[in-house]
């Protein structure tokens, strides 16, 4: 079927399809054998009708892949689109990011740092950022310098085994510092619509939290609480329309959706025009990106049988309580490299925001607060456990032998608590070269801890230098 793969076998109906916007996608049934990233992709781009690319070009037409590459087997069944590509992104080594509705990037790197993940019933979250931030400034002959302090939490939202993540919105937060104050959310953050910018795989959505009124003493946060509200149901509703009929004004319908199309014009393969959506109160068309955008919902579809979005602005809305919610969408100028034979939209309808989902963490260290009181001549070692070891709370000890001459000194051990993102940085490190062994101890529930087991230290020495932070991974 596929020249690239050295055998592929497809447990159900294989499907080309015209490029479906992520919130559409369908699941997946496929089973590939020994297939290559190149292979793969060019499989996943049949399915999907995405733009699948990897390093250096893998899954782009007229990629030839070197001598040795690679191969892994996945064994897809019905699987969602998230799902699929972060099983290609791990068995491969690599970051997945979806810059674009039908845009998916594979690029060289380690995943990013894990966190801390909090499983709910319906959403599982995960805080793998913490930013805090001090700005000192001398303002002319004042004594006293003026101090800006920022908070930012980042957090990942995904609902396990489901298609896409109907986020309505966030009901609540608390948050308290261990000097007892209470934390301010400075800004509602937009759940409901992909932002401007961001790459979030079709079941996933960042959250960031942008927090003000901690006390400047605190070193962790007590208390991190938030409840989300989800839609009940998601249904995409399809419309189309032959070319040669909007270029008049044409209305249709799709269940509780009404489209109007006020006349698009096509002059030369260039489309442009606008229409208009009207959908029940209570419910939220999912637009692709940020609320001004609308990408990933009208396609014009050519005699090939390839679909090209056709992204537009938003130009006027309406969102009166108790009134259908209305949105006029002026498409952006966009040369076809054909005459299209038909217009369609494809549009994921919310309905019903009345399920709720919870989040709780508890002991998040504040980054800023440990660099107090450090000698400014010292460096950090941070290590970070790797994905295969569990996040359960435990006991890490350190081991660190000085190089001496050509030899290694005594090796000192300091036991170190794990934090909620399973990392440990060590603070207050004399520069120097460091041979590294780690012994790891999990803690039981009834907090008692278990017999230590030896991990690998990547790279297995390290060079710490004076006010910089060296970093090492450890695995099994």
């Amino acid at each position: 079927m596929l020249r690239h793969l050295p055998l592929l076998l497809v447990t159900g109906l294989l499907l080309v399809q015209p490029g479906c916007p992520a919130e559409a996608a369908p699941r997946l049934t496929l089973t590939l054998e020994s297939a290559t990233l190149h292979g793969t992709l060019r499989a996943l781009r049949a399915y999907y009708g995405w733009e699948l690319t990897g390093p250096d070009g893998a899954g782009s037409v007229g990629f030839k892949e070197a001598p040795g590459a690679p191969h892994s087997r996945f064994a897809w069944k019905e699987a969602d689109a998230g799902t699929v590509l972060r099983s290609v992104a791990e068995a491969f080594r690599l970051q997945v990011a979806m810059p674009a509705p039908d845009v998916v990037r594979f690029t060289a790197g380690a995943a990013p740092a894990r966190g801390v993940s909090y499983r709910g019933e319906r959403l599982i979250t995960t805080l793998h950022e913490v930013i805090q931030r001090e700005k000192v400034t001398q303002k002319g002959a004042a004594t006293t310098p003026e101090v800006t302090r920022s908070l930012e939490l980042r957090l990942t939202l995904r609902t396990p085994g489901a298609d896409r993540l109907s986020l309505s919105g966030l009901e609540s937060l608390r948050a308290v510092d261990d000097r007892g104050r209470t934390l301010e959310l400075l800004e509602l953050p937009d759940l409901r619509s992909r932002s401007e910018g961001a790459s979030d795989l079709p079941d996933e959505r960042t959250l960031p939290l942008k927090l003000a009124g901690f006390d400047p003493a605190a070193t962790r946060l007590v208390t991190l609480d938030g409840k989300l509200t989800l839609f009940r149901t998601t249904e995409t509703h399809r419309i189309e329309i032959p070319s040669a009929e909007v270029l008049k004004a044409v209305t249709r319908k799709a269940g509780p959706l009404e489209l109007q199309v006020s006349g698009l014009q096509v002059n030369d393969r260039s489309v442009s025009g606008e229409y208009r959506l009207q959908w029940p109160d209570g419910s939220e068309i999912v637009m692709g990106t940020a609320a001004e955008r609308a990408t990933g919902i009208c396609f014009a579809r050519l005699p090939s049988g390839r679909r090209m979005d056709l992204p537009g602005q938003v130009v006027e809305q309406s969102f009166t309580p108790g009134q259908p919610r209305t949105a006029r969408v002026r498409l952006a100028p966009l040369q076809l490299p054909e005459e299209p034979v038909a217009f369609v939209w494809e549009l994921p309808l919310r309905a019903r925001p009345d399920v709720s989902a919870d989040f709780r963490f508890a002991n998040v260290p504040l980054p800023l607060a440990a660099e107090r009181d450090v000698p400014k001549d010292t460096g950090k070692l941070l290590i970070r456990l790797a994905r295969s070891i569990s996040l359960r709370e435990g006991e890490l000890s350190v081991g660190l032998a000085r190089r001496v001459g050509k030899g290694w000194g005594p090796i000192r051990w300091t036991s170190v608590e794990l934090d909620p993102l399973g990392e440990v940085r060590m603070r207050g490190v004399a520069p120097a070269e460091y041979r590294v062994r780690l012994r790891f101890r999990r803690r039981d529930a009834s907090g008692k801890l278990g017999t230590p087991t030896m991990l690998k230290s990547t790279p297995a020495t390290v060079a710490v230098t004076a006010a910089r932070e060296s970093r090492i991974q450890a695995a099994p």
